[in-house]
């Protein structure tokens, strides 16, 4: 509770300290938070807000139950209020989001530096009853008023950076340029069921289509670059990389072909391999692939093979300098177009060299 804040602002003056903040993370619950969102913009205050969500937060309570989920909450919500300090007000804005507020703080490089240290803070804060657990927050981040003049306007802006935050992989902060968001379309939680089976839908057609096997897989490997906005997306033969896209805001242009074996001793059986953050290899020993990634800039990376019936390819790979917490759905279409692709390469008899 920031009690010493929130006496700088006329707003809480007259507020009830019982019905004032969130019972389970202490923090300001959401009809004190968004009306002092009001507050500010009517007063014209410029400010800075910060729609910050817990990543996969679904698999904490479903794999350590809602009694750890609840401690997940608790002290994220304390220590987002430590780092924020007298910068400004946090509020639960519903299950597990918080609403950042920053009073008189809209400079690019003053809000960086805030929302980097809180993404520092975040992956080591120690649960008590779970010592293996470490969980992250993606942030959206808009300002007033030159994102919006009105609270929906602050809140949507806020959400699109969201999105493109939850898009690049999470464990980061997006702060809302209208030049690079301005066109991302929110989605209803409808609307995201069904476009989960389009995304399916248009990766099965890409590669079903009557087209040659080299057209259909340039077309796959572009439509995860830009249709998913993935950094990076390459399919590698026996000794080079075959064909290769980067999407538009890589700050990467160039990574180069890492030979298949490396990915190889580190995959599962059915032949896949992936990693948030490539520091995993020194812990399990491989500091081999780990410095060979390291050298491209690759700091997460995702390796399935391409094969049928025992017989290898090559390698689909998706990279990011950046970070990536890899979602189950990406993952799952990644597989499905390596299988299609080794799939026709059998009943073509041929090698991905022979069609790239």
């Amino acid at each position: 509770m920031n009690e010493a804040m929130m006496k700088r602002y006329k707003y809480f003056d007259d507020h009830d300290p019982e019905y004032s903040f969130d019972p389970l993370t202490k923090v300001l619950n959401r009809q004190e938070i968004t009306g002092f969102i009001e507050w500010l913009i009517q007063e014209n205050v410029p400010f800075t807000a910060s729609m910050s969500d817990i990543d996969n937060f679904k698999n904490v309570n479903d794999g350590y139950g809602h009694m750890i989920g609840d401690d997940v909450l608790e002290k994220i919500g304390k220590t987002i209020e430590d780092v924020i300090g007298s910068y400004g007000l946090v509020g639960r804005y519903g299950g597990d989001e918080f609403l950042i507020v920053l009073p008189y703080i809209t400079e690019y490089n003053d809000v960086w530096s805030i929302f980097h240290n809180l993404n520092l803070r975040i992956p080591n804060v120690k649960y008590d009853r779970v010592d293996e657990l470490s969980v992250t927050i993606t942030s959206g981040i808009s300002r007033f008023p030159m994102d919006g003049k009105t609270y929906n306007e602050i809140v949507s802006t806020s959400d699109k950076a969201l999105y493109r935050g939850k898009m690049k992989g999470r464990n980061c902060f997006i702060i809302y340029l209208a030049a690079k968001h301005a066109n991302i379309l929110l989605k209803t939680d409808n609307e995201k069921t069904f476009s989960s089976m389009e995304t399916i839908n248009k990766v099965m057609g890409l590669l079903t289509k009557k087209d040659s096997l080299k057209n259909k897989i340039e077309s796959i490997v572009k439509f995860f670059t830009f249709g998913m906005m993935m950094d990076y997306v390459g399919i590698q033969g026996k000794s080079s990389m075959l064909t290769e896209s980067y999407y538009k805001l890589c700050k990467v242009k160039s990574f180069g072909f890492i030979p298949n074996e490396f990915y190889q001793k580190e995959m599962n059986s059915i032949g896949l391999m992936f990693l948030n953050d490539r520091k995993t290899l020194v812990q399990i020993g491989d500091k081999e692939l780990h410095e060979r990634l390291k050298s491209q800039d690759v700091k997460s990376v995702f390796a399935y093979s391409i094969q049928c019936e025992n017989k290898c390819y090559g390698t689909f790979v998706v990279y990011s300098n950046q970070g990536r917490i890899w979602q189950s759905k990406e993952m799952d279409l990644f597989v499905i177009a390596s299988n299609l692709i080794a799939l026709e390469l059998k009943e073509l008899g041929k090698t991905l060299e022979d069609v790239l």
